[in-house]
């Protein structure tokens, strides 16, 4: 980020060139600045000024960067950042005055308190006040002001994980808002996005391919059947099927407390239902498909693990288990790269629903920084735009 007060002493030193340089005649110098003026407020810059991210340490500690990937420099002075609540009413009014930014360059702005991460030292303005949340909406105006980026709406936390990245092929203005075009990622000391224009992976198609294994958490057997579960994994090996999001488990080795049989539920979806009998629930489209997904990936698999969540309720309404499924089709078991998270891909291929969840899930992450739950909330969203199985289409072997 660079100030505007440099480009006044360019100015003057370009103008002090021209008078001491003879050879320029006044109608040259004139010609010359003329031709320059009209290509520089011809440009337009609209189109490649955007917000990049929006940053959340703890309770009020929010920040908004703003990038510019033009080809050349921009002065955002005529540019302003409002600062809304999702009802429309203007919060607060960021001039960009003063700001000049280079090619891929970023400002960022932040809430006044709550600097416990040293976050205000990304920081090239401090707010008077905490008007940044997690749900205010987020526009830029261009100097005719219109909207030129917008984020947030319609009741949307959109720094529930930590920082929200845009995609880096959505590094432009976009005056409707798609958080399809954002991702949650989790911030550190180690790993901040502030003040840059890093992404959590060299390729986005990564989001799609779903989280990895974890060294972490594949050797903490702490899978425990206490009031505060451990968040270990178990090996696991399959008894029975039951539908799309439920399956039965021989635990390999059993700690203390855990049956060697449990019926687990996977944690975060609801596939449709299958037909449970006269006195049971009804089946719905695309339940039969949802069970087949599931039973065809877990009877092939060579290896199965399942994990429970730290600080997570261990068990829900009827008893079972409640587990993240991983899998893996590769003969070694400790090739960890190799293992695909179930409840994951039958929600990014449109047979689940997402359910409710908490802040309990916080607690499993991959070593990129992303929580299970984000990987699953972007292919969701990614599901329903796509509008496949559950999300419009009709299941052609359901018998109503």
């Amino acid at each position: 980020m660079k100030k505007c007060s440099s480009l006044l002493l360019l100015s003057l030193l370009l103008v002090s060139c021209s008078i001491q340089d003879p050879s320029l005649s006044m109608s040259e110098t004139t010609t010359s600045s003329s031709s320059e003026d009209s290509s520089t407020s011809n440009k337009n810059y609209d189109d490649f000024i955007f917000i990049s991210e929006v940053y959340k340490s703890s309770n009020y500690g929010f920040a908004v960067e703003i990038a510019n990937c033009n080809d050349s420099i921009v002065d955002l002075s005529s540019y302003k950042l409002n600062i809304k609540k999702s009802s429309g009413k203007l919060v607060k009014q960021v001039s960009l005055s003063n700001v000049l930014l280079d090619k891929n360059e970023t400002y960022v702005i932040g809430n006044a308190s709550n600097d416990e991460t040293l976050y205000h030292s990304y920081c090239d303005y401090i707010l008077d006040d905490d008007y940044l949340t997690g749900y205010n909406v987020l526009d830029i105006i261009n100097e005719n002001n219109e909207v030129i980026d917008t984020l947030g709406g319609n009741g949307l936390n959109y720094c529930y994980y930590g920082s929200y990245l845009k995609l880096p092929s959505k590094y432009r203005a976009i005056n409707k808002f798609d958080n399809l075009n954002y991702f949650g990622v989790k911030v550190s000391n180690e790993k901040n996005y502030l003040g840059n224009l890093d992404f959590v992976f060299e390729d986005e198609t990564q989001i799609l391919n779903g989280p990895k294994l974890s060294s972490r958490y594949y050797h903490d057997s702490s899978f425990s059947n206490g009031a505060s579960p451990g968040g270990g994994i178990l090996n696991v090996s399959i008894v029975s099927h039951a539908d799309g999001d439920t399956t039965t488990f021989k635990i390999s080795s059993p700690p203390n407390g855990i049956d060697s049989i449990e019926r687990t539920r996977y944690m975060l979806i609801n596939t449709p239902e299958i037909d449970h009998g006269p006195d049971g629930v009804a089946a719905q489209p695309w339940g039969e498909t949802a069970k087949s997904y599931t039973v065809n990936k877990l009877n092939a698999a060579k290896h199965i693990i399942i994990q429970s969540v730290k600080g997570y309720g261990f068990r829900e309404t009827y008893g079972r288990l409640l587990a993240f499924v991983w899998y893996t089709n590769n003969d070694d078991a400790t090739v960890l790269e190799d293992y695909h998270l179930l409840n994951f891909e039958i929600v990014r291929d449109s047979l689940a629903w997402l359910g409710l969840s908490d802040d309990g899930l916080k607690e499993l992450y991959d070593d990129s920084g992303v929580y299970y739950e984000s990987y699953c909330s972007y292919a969701y969203n990614s599901a329903v735009k796509l509008g496949n199985k559950i999300h419009g289409e009709d299941d052609p072997s359901f018998n109503k």
